[in-house]
């Protein structure tokens, strides 16, 4: 087994584990993202928490939210709590076992804000490592997984995702039929000479609108990685 080892984000020393899941570009476009588009957050859910890294961006960003981090994997909320005091956040953040199927909305005043690096494998694509099957592996349909975040949201909250592109629209769909729609779409390119993009970051809330559109490539054809991709997952500190 892997020994632990060290993620530096922004000088920011996070610990892995070969037992988690480890820091991807995904939740690293989705946290800088998300941290683009709001000014405010007051309460938050990461869900499928993994190493934390998706809480502490937000939590880096917005100094006044609460957020509270949940994964159903063991080892994963405690690599997450520890990254998270390593961070010196555990005042505002904290990590528990949770399952969303498990969360009584009678118990949670509901958050603001809701941010997930969803499980998007299907069963035509299982990977097969057992580690990447544990975080990756989609268990109900998107539809159920859309309705059991978007429960949680108070009236006026906002969800953000990032799944594979050409899964966008399923999640769209199942979005649309509890009355949710797409307010801002990222749509993330490997290289410049792609011509279809690999992943789609969706921001939803209530009220049918006219989306914002806009396209981010991650590397040059050196496969350095692109200014615009450095800017967005630095995550600057709002209030």
């Amino acid at each position: 087994m892997e020994s632990n080892s060290i993620f530096d984000w922004n000088g920011q020393e996070l610990v892995q584990d070969a037992r988690v899941h480890k820091i991807t570009t995904d939740a690293l476009l989705l946290g800088g993202w998300v941290s683009s588009l709001f000014t405010e957050v007051k309460s938050c859910l990461d869900a499928g928490t993994g190493t934390g890294i998706l809480a502490i961006m937000i939590g880096h960003a917005f100094r006044r939210a609460k957020i509270d981090a949940i994964d159903i994997d063991d080892d994963a909320v405690a690599l997450a709590g520890t990254n998270i005091m390593r961070m010196s956040m555990e005042k505002r953040v904290r990590a528990f076992k949770s399952d969303l199927a498990d969360i009584d909305v009678k118990d949670v005043v509901g958050y603001d804000l809701i941010v997930s690096n969803p499980p998007f494998y299907t069963q035509s694509l299982l990977p097969t490592n057992p580690l990447h099957l544990r975080a990756k592996h989609a268990v109900v349909p998107i539809d159920q997984w859309m309705k059991g975040l978007l429960r949680l949201l108070v009236s006026d909250g906002h969800l953000c995702v990032i799944v594979p592109a050409d899964k966008a629209g399923h999640w769209i769909a199942a979005a649309n039929e509890t009355g949710y729609f797409v307010h801002h779409r990222l749509e993330v390119y490997s290289t410049p000479s792609d011509s279809r993009p690999v992943r789609s970051l969706l921001h939803f809330g209530m009220g049918l609108t006219r989306p914002e559109r806009s396209d981010l490539i991650i590397y040059t054809e050196e496969r350095l990685y692109t200014s615009a991709y450095m800017v967005l997952t630095s995550t600057r500190k709002k209030t």
